[in-house]
């Protein structure tokens, strides 16, 4: 890796390039997010309409990226803790005030729409400790540099989200890290935060119940059904838009378990690929935080790529069964409209702190007096940490591929009707089919042996009910996309796999089947 420490003035004229590396990569990741978001939604709600959803997340997260880019060093320094306090009331205010959604208060609603503050809260978390991170000269002053962390995670504790109370703990933690918190102050900070994890172990028992899951899981659990998702896409894939999982078997799967939907439509290709693109992210804006010459820049950089990099992470260890189940959703990629724009936030505050250091005379920013000399060396040690956790994952992904083909053990993950589930909200369009509906039919559909058992294969196919038409399916047809058309809803497609007990869960439609679609009650359709 590269010894930030000896990186001079001609470094520091180069970050502005380096930093539009990284926010291309950032970009491309995006554009992707908009491509599995159009392929998720679409067919519930139409592709046209779920373009033009994501678009104006996507085009919204680029005017803060462009707004924040063009922000002057001296304005984030002095706006550093207003900021924070200010986007943590409004945490406070969601927590307190906010109706609940799934038994959590987290989002704002404001003219019909509504965004998450904890989203805002963790750029201004960044900015704050950086701020405060850069003016310590001792371990007590990165202890005080540390209470904005552990305001906002107390908060987030009240809403509940433990998922994001745990990313700013560890995005702060690591911040004060690069900054020269020496090892052993980190593991103190380490046990305070599990200290909080502990907390939320005793007295949540929906985080109870995922920890067990996790510790022991149970086949047909969401985790379960990720990992078949990442298996069944094997080296190639299924088609982009050709994934089953995204059909109701798995919920929040735009946001909490996109990575798993990549790889069922893209496989490990695809999956590496994300991978790919989000190591090239880090590395380059390691590399701008290394050359920073200021250190609360430095460290404003630094925070900047790490909360993304560490979410990315997270989110790809859930969704492969090495963490815990929590909603926390890929940055850049799902299609949280509050999230794709805290991640392009971040990345407009790495742009911002290279143009600031390649100015005429920003080369070389020096530190106030009595304030340590940023020297970049943890960064170092974080770009190597990340890039041994990458290369892991990749290696962990193509094994689950490899693995996943095999329809013994597609049988093994997708068996069952148990398990934990990921949130308490509608597990999906299938839900109202019905539990041990749902798990014979995975059991049987959703491996790749196309071989029935003898049992299955002698037994006589119930008959269809009478009331209703038949439609015989077309070229390019799924389940939803019929519902869609027929009943102006894709929600009926429980009703028409009630209809034909012979579709098992609607995922291997041929064409010129004939298929019923029952009327609705009373007569209508």
């Amino acid at each position: 890796m590269r010894n930030y420490t000896t990186a001079g003035t001609g470094r520091a004229a180069d970050l502005d390039r380096i930093a539009s590396k990284a926010a291309l990569a950032a970009f491309a990741l995006a554009l992707l997010g908009l491509v599995f978001a159009v392929s998720v939604a679409g067919p519930r709600v139409g592709f046209a309409r779920a373009v033009e959803n994501h678009g104006l997340k996507l085009a919204v997260g680029t005017l803060i990226l462009l707004l924040l880019t063009r922000v002057p060093a001296s304005t984030l320094s002095r706006s550093a803790i207003p900021a924070f306090l200010v986007t943590w009331g409004l945490v406070l205010a969601a927590a307190l005030f906010s109706p609940p959604v799934n038994g959590a208060r987290r989002w704002i609603f404001l003219a019909g729409s509504s965004f998450q503050p904890a989203e805002l809260a963790k750029v201004a978390l960044i900015v704050a400790t950086a701020f405060l991170a850069s003016r310590a000269g001792n371990p007590a002053g990165y202890y005080k540099a540390f209470w904005p962390a552990g305001l906002l995670a107390l908060t987030l504790f009240l809403q509940p989200d433990v998922g994001t109370a745990v990313v700013c703990l560890a995005v702060a933690g690591a911040i004060l890290f690069a900054a020269g918190l020496p090892w052993r102050h980190v593991a103190i900070l380490a046990v305070l935060g599990g200290t909080f994890l502990v907390l939320a172990f005793l007295t949540m028992p929906h985080v109870r119940g995922r920890i067990e899951g996790f510790l022991h899981p149970t086949p047909g659990s969401q985790v379960s059904l990720a990992l078949l998702a990442t298996g069944k896409g094997g080296a190639l894939g299924a088609g982009l838009g050709s994934g089953v999982m995204k059909l109701g078997h798995l919920p929040q799967c735009g946001n909490d378990f996109i990575f798993s939907i990549v790889g069922e439509e893209l496989g490990f290709l695809g999956g590496g690929l994300v991978l790919l693109l989000l190591g090239f992210f880090a590395y380059q804006g390691f590399q701008v935080a290394g050359g920073t010459r200021d250190p609360f820049l430095g460290l404003v950089a630094f925070g900047a790529v790490f909360s993304i990099f560490f979410q990315a992470l997270a989110h790809v260890a859930v969704n492969t069964a090495m963490a815990p189940a929590k909603g926390i959703d890929f940055p850049l990629l799902g299609s949280g409209g509050s999230s794709l724009c805290f991640a392009l936030g971040s990345v407009g505050l790495l742009r911002s702190v290279a143009r600031a250091q390649s100015a005429p005379g920003r080369g070389r920013g020096a530190a106030a007096p009595g304030i340590f000399s940023w020297k970049g060396g943890n960064v170092a040690n974080v770009e190597r940490y990340g890039v041994l956790a990458l290369c892991f994952l990749i290696v962990v992904i193509l094994g689950i591929s490899l693995w996943g083909e095999g329809p013994e053990t597609s049988q093994t993950l997708a068996g069952g009707s148990g398990g934990v589930s990921l949130r308490e909200s509608d597990p999906g369009l299938f839900a109202r089919a019905g539990k041990a509906r749902h798990g014979r039919d995975l059991r049987r559909d959703l491996s790749h042996s196309h071989t029935p058992r003898a049992s299955e294969a002698e037994r006589p196919s119930r008959p269809l009910p009478k009331a209703g038409t038949f439609y015989v399916v077309k070229k390019g047809d799924i389940l939803g996309r019929i519902a869609q058309k027929h009943y102006g809803t894709v929600k009926a497609v429980p009703m028409i796999l009630e209809a034909n007990p012979d579709l098992g869960d609607g995922s291997r439609l041929k064409v010129g089947q004939r298929i019923l679609l029952p009327f609705r009650k009373q007569g209508g359709r």
